[in-house]
């Protein structure tokens, strides 16, 4: 069956993948980006895509769904991914990340009239966690302004009474387009000199490839329409944790070369989660889904991307 998809964030790091599957699995998609952090050439090219900044759009409900109404005049669904998810940006200006991920998600929300939301979310909001794997039924517990503003997004969604909503916890995806220094694309960018300066590195992630994250939307959509609202909360995750170390270690075997490692503290973030390890076993259980791309071909693959691309990290600290 095909749909007509709504993305928000659809030129980002995983929207951009996200609409690739979606295109490839025979959907018709528009997305909907200000391009902030994402970059127009990711952007499928059978897409439809509009140039858009959600706070910026006229909150009249009538005035969304005649914009909406040039594209789509009923869209199915609504993946709702738009967000600044960079934690220390969010820390630093608490009321900018308020601004664009939750004004930004509920005029999305108001906008556009699909019948089914998918509400993006993050394992961040469970925070520090108290049990392992991570199920979905666990208290939220989040302790940071980006995690706080994914869980106040869940909650908007929620209040959509004329639609099926469904929320995804993300943990975490790595792959190429990367467009923040996250541990992974920091660790082999640093790696490239032989020498890796890291903060925490105690901490432990469950990461899911990028493409692998394209996938498991397009077999959610396949749940439509038996899909219901019993089906409320999915975490996808590979279920598997990494350390620092093996990240360090994979990259290295990327790379062809030895690496070093130094502590800084200088390199502490506040607010950093110690241990996020997922289960997505409902998930699974709906859908079939399971991660196709192992932890080491998904760096090794990372790594290809970035030197095939002049090193191009896209961001603000990289070279």
């Amino acid at each position: 069956m095909s749909l007509r998809v709504v993305v928000t964030g659809g030129a980002g790091f995983i929207g951009s993948h996200v609409v690739e599957a979606l295109i490839e699995a025979g959907h018709s998609v528009l997305v909907i980006d200000d391009l902030s952090s994402g970059n127009l050439d990711w952007v499928h090219k059978t897409a439809l895509f509009w140039h858009a900044n959600l706070l910026d759009l006229d909150l009249d409900r009538s005035a969304y769904r005649t914009s909406m109404k040039t594209f789509f005049s009923e869209p199915d669904a609504l993946i709702n991914m738009a967000s600044k998810t960079f934690i220390p940006d969010c820390e630093a200006n608490p009321e900018w990340a308020i601004q664009n991920n939750i004004i930004a998600c509920q005029n999305a929300l108001q906008a556009i009239p699909a019948r089914w939301v998918i509400q993006w979310s993050s394992s961040e909001v469970y925070g520090n966690a108290q049990e392992f794997p991570i199920k979905e039924i666990h208290r939220p517990r989040p302790i940071s302004v980006y995690a706080t503003s994914k869980l106040a997004q869940e909650c908007l969604a929620w209040r959509r009474k004329d639609a099926t909503v469904t929320v995804v916890r993300m943990f975490n995806a790595f792959g190429p387009r990367e467009t923040h220094p996250y541990i992974v694309p920091e660790i082999i960018r640093q790696a490239e000199s032989g020498k890796i300066f890291l903060g925490n590195i105690e901490a432990k992630r469950d990461f899911t490839y990028v493409e692998d994250v394209g996938r498991a939307v397009v077999a959610l959509l396949k749940c439509w329409p038996e899909i219901g609202r019993t089906w409320g909360i999915f975490n996808i995750c590979s279920g598997e944790e990494q350390s620092i170390s093996t990240i360090i270690d994979a990259a290295a075997r990327a790379l062809g070369r030895k690496v070093d490692m130094e502590v800084c503290a200088d390199r502490l973030r506040e607010r950093d989660v110690q241990r996020l390890q997922g289960d997505s076993s409902l998930f699974r259980e709906l859908t079939g889904w399971r991660p196709s791309v192992s932890f080491e071909d998904g760096i090794t693959r990372t790594v290809k991307w970035f030197m095939d691309n002049n090193k191009r990290w896209g961001y603000s600290d990289g070279s």
